[in-house]
């Protein structure tokens, strides 16, 4: 057998494996599921107990079954393992739950969740909270191993072995499954919550639209890109563009949905739809970015010597690299060694290199034969420690900046758009104080100065994934592929014109005026129609330019 052929061969025993296990946990968590149900002396609806009990029944016997057909190396193993008959039975199995899991965790029916609101008030604000943890948890864990196992059938069968997102296909099905909840519930407080009179307010209201709408856009995307991903025919371009769309919908969502005046503040299916679409959301951008840059492959994760032992080659674990220079620099001011760091192309490449030399020799010096004192050791570590401090502190900051440019870039964008807006409202306070108190200094030490924190966060989510995160990708990624890498006056002026007359007014501006739309929940047409009338009536692009 050829050494393709053992590939391909053992990588289907991991598939298979890893469907045994996900079929190991069905058999489980049905199991726990059935008990959790039966046991709960709440249920009140005889045919939603019969369904329950008949789903969760069913789910036993077909996944013990599968179990066993992993196991055993028998005919029913042939039979089964890999073929339609197995497809099939995880395609019934998903479309059950599909069925089970609403009636389990619809509030109305008091099984997994139960509506709770406030008492003597105006406003109830009904929200749904979790009932029955048990049957919750385990349901939840049905569902998700249900599907799991149909998605790595599917991918297995489909023969999508080189898509760019095979290693994160099954994060995208999660995603999708993250979607259909928020949408499911949204929909459901929209009808059950937002049709009472007084049961919650508008606010709350307009928030949950905005996660169903947030919903919508996850499930189709998820559906399409986790489609083509098990086919095998995906586009790293286009997957790396819709994770980050997906990334910055789901951080207003859970912000939206969790925060404050919002639908899903208790615990229970809205609330953990909203995080999960956002945690997930953030681990495929991370994945699918890696991948569409080429970073990160080949990188050893441990440090360990060369035969020699004259080269340590470090991977980009942060907490060794400052160990390596803490210990060494402590070893070249107490023993005359002479401590170099091989930077290359720094932490963020590929192969790190850290080599000791010998003042006073030009043959490397292992890292073992570095020896000291404890004495000596101790003063000379008094001696340089700020020195060790300032290099460490300095050599973490600049691995983060080198090795994660997108999370660098949102946080020091996001921190400086969030600065320049408190130090813009302060400034416009005090003036709009000055005017309204004259100059009398005697008023000046009682004057608040209130802080618009909505806008403030605006800004902060505006200069974090545009100005940070997007125009990273737009400058260093999108920009040297359309126009080049050349520095000539022809290049830089392509770029500048372009920037200035395509990019400015048609991604950056609206941008910011669609995300203050958000946050302070106006409609998108509404947050266009006033960039517009800035741009005709107040010369918006002109100011701009200048």
């Amino acid at each position: 057998m050829s050494a393709a052929d053992a590939a391909i061969s053992a990588t289907s025993a991991l598939v298979d494996r890893r469907r045994l296990n996900s079929w190991a946990l069905l058999a489980l968590f049905s199991t726990l599921a059935l008990t959790a149900h039966e046991t709960d002396d709440q249920n009140s609806n005889s045919k939603l107990n019969l369904w329950v009990t008949v789903c969760t029944s069913i789910t036993i016997v077909f996944s013990v079954i599968s179990v066993v057909a992993h196991v055993g190396g028998n005919a029913l193993g042939s039979l089964f393992v890999g073929t339609i008959l197995e497809g099939i039975l995880s395609l019934v199995l998903v479309g059950m739950w599909a069925g089970c899991l609403p009636v389990i965790m619809d509030p109305s029916n008091g099984l997994g969740q139960m509506y709770v609101g406030k008492s003597g008030s105006t406003v109830a604000d009904y929200q749904s909270t979790i009932s029955n943890a048990n049957l919750y948890f385990t349901g939840w864990g049905c569902g998700i191993c249900a599907l799991s196992v149909l998605a790595m059938y599917i991918r297995e069968r489909l023969g999508g072995a080189s898509g760019t997102g095979m290693g994160y296909t099954a994060k995208w099905y999660l995603l999708m499954l993250a979607s259909i909840i928020v949408i499911i519930e949204s929909m459901r407080f929209k009808n059950q919550v937002c049709s009472i009179d007084g049961g919650t307010s508008t606010t709350t209201c307009h928030r949950n639209t905005y996660g169903l709408v947030t919903g919508i856009v996850g499930l189709v995307i998820s559906f399409l890109i986790s489609l083509f991903s098990s086919l095998g025919k995906d586009s790293a371009l286009i997957t790396t563009a819709s994770s980050f769309l997906m990334a910055v919908l789901y951080t207003v969502c859970a912000g939206l949905l969790t925060f404050e005046n919002g639908p899903a503040t208790y615990v229970g299916n809205h609330y953990f739809s909203a995080w999960a679409g956002f945690f997930i959301s953030f681990i495929i951008f991370g994945s699918v970015l890696k991948e569409f840059l080429g970073v990160g492959s080949g990188v050893s994760a441990s440090a360990a010597p060369s035969e020699g032992g004259n080269t340590v080659t470090g991977g980009a674990d942060l907490f060794s690299a400052g160990r390596f220079l803490i210990r060494n620099e402590v070893a070249s001011s107490s023993n005359g060694v002479a401590f170099g760091f091989n930077a290359g192309s720094s932490l963020s490449s590929r192969h790190r290199h850290t080599r000791y030399t010998n003042a006073n020799d030009s043959s490397p010096l292992p890292l073992g034969r570095v020896s000291f004192s404890s004495t000596q050791t101790q003063q000379q570590t008094q001696q340089v420690s700020p020195v060790i401090l300032q290099s460490t502190v300095l050599g973490a900051i600049d691995t983060f900046y080198k090795t994660m440019p997108l999370a660098s870039a949102f946080v020091t964008c996001g921190v400086k758009a969030c600065a320049a807006d408190l130090v813009a409202q302060k400034k416009q306070a005090a003036k709009d104080a000055k005017e309204l108190f004259g100059d009398d200094d005697d008023d000046d030490g009682d004057i608040s100065i209130p802080i618009e924190k909505r806008r403030n966060f605006a800004f902060f989510l505006y200069g974090g994934f545009y100005q940070g995160m997007a125009q990273e990708i737009i400058f260093n990624e999108v920009f040297p592929k359309l126009f080049g890498q050349g520095t000539d006056v022809y290049t830089v002026a392509s770029k500048v014109l372009f920037d200035a007359l395509v990019i400015s007014p048609l991604v950056c501006l609206p941008v910011a005026y669609l995300v203050k739309s958000v946050i302070f929940q106006y409609s998108f047409r509404e947050a266009l129609r006033r960039y517009k009338s800035d741009v005709m009536e107040n010369g918006l692009l002109t100011k701009y330019w200048r």
